[in-house]
């Protein structure tokens, strides 16, 4: 298979600023408006390919496969919402990501919760 192993650079930073900045402006207006109001939650939607490396293998036989941009947008998610958290602790503005993987397990930035026996500290 003819992979390419890095996107085109503009293609790279472009998706990095679009996506990552993104999530970036809503955290910085959606934390702006919580500390006004007393607290609140924000919860981001992540991705599993934010704390594993990809698995290539999953696109054997198709000319795609994942685009380095994507797991840094995602890891880099992780690591801007832990840090607002640290950031922000004492405020009662509470910031998480979330995804599922395949085995139906949630992950909450650094909690790990089976959804069959469910219980959030968050309640």
């Amino acid at each position: 298979m003819n992979k390419v192993i890095f996107d085109n650079e503009c293609l790279f930073c472009e998706n990095i600023k679009c996506q990552l900045g993104g999530a970036f402006n809503v955290l910085k207006y959606a934390c702006k408006q919580f500390k006004k109001s007393g607290g609140g939650n924000v919860i981001m939607l992540g991705s599993v390919s934010g704390v594993m490396s990809p698995r290539f293998d999953t696109y054997e036989g198709l000319k795609m496969t994942t685009p380095v941009a994507y797991s840094c947008i995602k890891s880099g998610l992780i690591s801007l919402c832990k840090y607002a958290a640290k950031y922000l602790a004492g405020s009662n503005i509470r910031i998480n990501v979330i995804f599922v993987i395949s085995t139906i397990y949630l992950i909450c930035c650094n909690c790990i919760y089976n959804i069959s026996s469910f219980s959030s500290p968050l309640q």
